[in-house]
């Protein structure tokens, strides 16, 4: 049987149940059905398929369970139960056919290349709303406007399809987005999460998060952004706040295409996910980065602009963002971090263009960031990219200063925390004849950063330095 339609075919093994199977099942009316048809025309295997019956669906699973030796589970309410068939690697939900035919259960669907079914019995595709022509044409296309009223989590679904796809939104499609994207604040946070972190997923993210804001859902998901629209900077900015955010964002997807250029080929980390946040995360972090801006903006008496604080402030609004969203512990915890001390790196480099850096304050910076350094470093050359719209020195000399050190940090700072620490606690108060107290700590604390600076290197350099630490606290503070 000819399965062909354009240039595309079914793979006769990605088919989920044979013809002799089917034959033993009651009703003999099945369909595989939505995203599943739309994978198998495109050669994409499926993660699972759904099946639509005439009939029962609890029956027909049932018997499919038993003849693909399989396990049967309910799952949902009533009025919404699918019925589940596990069978190895296999996952069917299966579920009556909605409205008097397949054609009219496709006509709820909501889009065009998800309103497709596959014959399981007649080996036909029933396509009675063109879907094969807007996948041919790489298209999302909205069944109907109504589909937006029914769940507007298919507002932004329609651009994490087109992202997932590499397909655009059509016009049509993108006007009733744009005509109903308020509605998408009426869905439950972490139904909208999901599919945002899908489309920052995928590599050319950008160009579906500067359409999403064209249409006005990315300020509805996000309304801390708005702001950031017409909030102008100082000199060293070329755009406002939200398009020198875009610009940032841009910059920083294709700095992940290819961390290598930016992280030490000697060390393990060559892939964007090591970077030590996801890269998703670190994507979505970038787009909260300056929501602090707009209530921190102040102007001098000499007309600059500042944004004292911001990084603090947006922060603290990013932690609610992630509490709306439902975004994991992990997840909020390093959009924070990156938020709160993305202008650590700046404040660095502008120590070292005033020779007012020391390798001390270079292992702080590493201490406080750990893991999220390389992650921190890359948002940061990214956020400085993101300033103008050509390259100019003071660019060019941040970006060579972030890589070095990227590299002291893999080269140095990072196999010395492998390291155990040269004295303890009961080193001090063996050797120093020290009480328990915060004072251990503290001296615990500053002779480990000494390590990991490469300032001492022995337990005998370390017992030096805590003997000459204590004769300039006792030189200091003689009543102590």
């Amino acid at each position: 049987m000819d399965r062909r339609f354009g240039c595309a075919i079914i793979p006769v093994d990605m088919l989920p149940i044979s013809a002799d199977i089917l034959s033993s099942l009651e009703p003999n009316s099945a369909y595989v059905v939505g995203g599943s048809v739309r994978d198998m025309l495109l050669a994409r295997r499926p993660l699972d398929y759904d099946l639509a019956v005439t009939g029962s669906p609890e029956q027909f699973a049932r018997q499919m369970a038993a003849a693909l030796s399989g396990h049967y589970v309910e799952i949902g309410k009533p009025g919404l139960m699918i019925h589940r068939v596990v069978s190895g690697d296999l996952m069917f939900d299966i579920s009556a056919i909605a409205g008097t035919s397949i054609e009219d259960d496709l006509r709820r669907r909501d889009f065009t290349i998800n309103a497709m079914a596959y014959d399981l019995s007649g080996g036909n595709i029933v396509d009675c709303l063109n879907g094969r022509q807007d996948l041919d044409k790489k298209t999302v296309r909205m069944v109907s406007p109504s589909v937006f009223k029914q769940d507007p989590v298919r507002l932004i679904r329609a651009f994490r399809m087109a992202a997932t796809l590499n397909f655009t939104v059509d016009q049509e499609t993108e006007a009733a987005v744009e005509k109903n994207a308020f509605r998408i604040r009426d869905s439950a946070g972490e139904r909208i999460w999901a599919e945002l972190y899908k489309i920052l997923d995928t590599d050319d993210s950008h160009r579906f998060v500067d359409r999403m804001a064209g249409c006005g859902l990315l300020f509805a998901i996000l309304p801390e952004l708005l702001p950031l629209k017409g909030c102008l900077q100082n000199r060293y900015h070329q755009f406002d706040v939200f398009d020198h955010t875009l610009a940032a964002y841009d910059h920083l997807e294709q700095i992940l295409l290819d961390a290598r250029t930016y992280i030490p080929a000697t060390t393990e980390n060559r892939s964007p996910l090591s970077v030590g946040i996801p890269a998703p995360i670190l994507k979505f972090a970038l787009l909260l980065h300056d929501i602090g801006k707009p209530p921190s903006r102040s102007e001098g008496q000499n007309g600059r602009v500042h944004f004292y604080g911001h990084g603090r402030k947006g922060a603290d609004m990013a932690r609610g963002i992630s509490r709306r969203l439902k975004l994991s512990r992990r997840d909020a915890d390093d959009v924070d971090f990156i938020v709160r001390n993305h202008l650590r790196p700046l404040h660095l480099f502008t120590s070292r263009r005033r020779d007012r850096i020391s390798p001390k304050a270079v292992t702080r910076f590493f201490i406080r960031a750990g893991t999220r350094t390389p992650a921190l470093l890359l948002h940061s050359i990214a956020d400085i990219l993101g300033k103008k719209m050509t390259d100019d020195d003071r660019n060019q000399e941040f970006t060579g200063f972030a890589r070095q050190l990227m590299v002291t940090y893999f080269s140095s700072f990072k196999p010395r925390t492998h390291d155990p620490p040269l004295l303890s606690g009961h080193d001090l108060i063996n050797t120093f004849e020290l009480r328990p107290s915060p004072l251990l700590g503290t001296i615990l604390a500053r002779t480990e950063e000494a390590r990991l600076a490469g300032v001492i290197g022995s337990k005998k350099e370390a017992e030096k330095w805590v003997q000459n630490f204590l004769k300039t606290r006792r030189s200091l503070n003689p009543d102590n």
